[in-house]
């Protein structure tokens, strides 16, 4: 018996083993889908499919135990269908650049959860075209702030799952053919994104 509580008291005073230390890295991952459905009329019968994807990778480092900041790319295609609107077609191809900070809170030894803050620079494309008509396409340029929590789920030491419900996010707007606007918009729970991170550990 004796033994046998010197093994365990041995086991749980290890170190936490998602703890992280200054000068960590992080190699990050993120997919972000959006699948939306909207009617286009009032009895119903047409409506507008939208599917937008995106993959964001990052690469950052810690600063002090719980704070990561880092630099990120991005690149993202949508597009929109309406049914009942034979060859109406609208697509868009989108790319960016930013920076980030994720504070880190502890959960479990397994579980935290973390506050993400970007700073992101856009350049978007959008195409479209209809019946009868040969098509266009302009481009715009956005500057975006977003805050939005995010759950992370460690199944190893090195590896981690993030989970994000979408966030507050504020875009300066820059289009060519309109006024610059500006726009604050509350996205929790429309955006799903999923992320996978690796970690180097000194």
């Amino acid at each position: 018996m004796k033994h046998i509580l010197v093994v365990f008291f041995i086991v749980h005073s290890k170190p936490v083993f998602a703890q992280f230390s200054k000068g960590d890295k992080a190699v990050s991952g993120e997919l972000s889908i959006m699948i939306k459905r909207t009617p286009v009329s009032s009895r119903g019968d047409s409506i507008k499919h939208n599917t937008d994807v995106g993959f964001y990778p990052k690469l950052g480092i810690f600063v002090n135990k719980n704070l990561e900041i880092g630099g990120m790319l991005g690149y993202s295609y949508g597009r929109e269908t309406i049914s009942h609107a034979a060859g109406y077609k609208f697509s868009s191809h989108g790319f960016s650049v930013g920076l980030y900070e994720n504070k880190y809170f502890q959960i479990t030894e397994k579980f935290f959860f973390s506050l993400l803050g970007k700073a992101e620079y856009h350049h978007i494309k959008y195409f479209w075209k209809a019946s009868n008509y040969q098509g266009s396409q302009l481009s715009n340029r956005d500057v975006n702030v977003n805050f939005s929590p995010n759950l992370i789920l460690f199944p190893a030491s090195n590896w981690a799952l993030t989970a994000n419900l979408g966030g507050v996010e504020y875009s300066y707007k820059i289009e060519p053919q309109t006024s610059k606007i500006h726009v604050f918009s509350i996205a929790l729970g429309q955006n799903f994104i999923f992320g996978l991170s690796y970690y180097f550990r000194k």
